[in-house]
């Protein structure tokens, strides 16, 4: 047997290291503690990054029990929200973007 790769195996292994995403958790210590100083690898500066989450809501889950009332910074946090009180001030609950036609409008389960 050749102990040389293929090209075709060669490319496969490279597809799959590109499809892989860069998490800043797997640098090692000593370029994040470099970086902190002056700039990260990002850019910014000593501040973290900014997330994003976001939530599909599946069969068999309440939607207004997740959904804020009212509008505006002054919201009361719906029941499923309560727990995040304490970190209010650093989210903001985005509604009505679902699809219409995605439910099944009497056409199934």
């Amino acid at each position: 047997m050749s102990s040389q790769l293929s090209r075709r195996t060669m490319l496969r292994g490279l597809g799959t290291a590109m499809a892989l995403p860069w998490l800043e958790a797997m640098l090692p210590r000593s370029l994040t503690s470099l970086a902190s100083g002056a700039q990260n690898l990002v850019g910014q500066g000593s501040s973290p990054p900014m997330r994003a989450a976001f939530l599909f809501i599946p069969n068999g889950v309440d939607p207004p029990a997740w959904m804020p009332k009212t509008v505006g910074n002054e919201y009361v946090l719906p029941p499923s929200l309560e727990p995040l009180a304490a970190v209010r001030k650093h989210f903001s609950v985005v509604s009505g973007l679902a699809h219409k036609n995605a439910q099944a409008l009497g056409d199934g389960p």
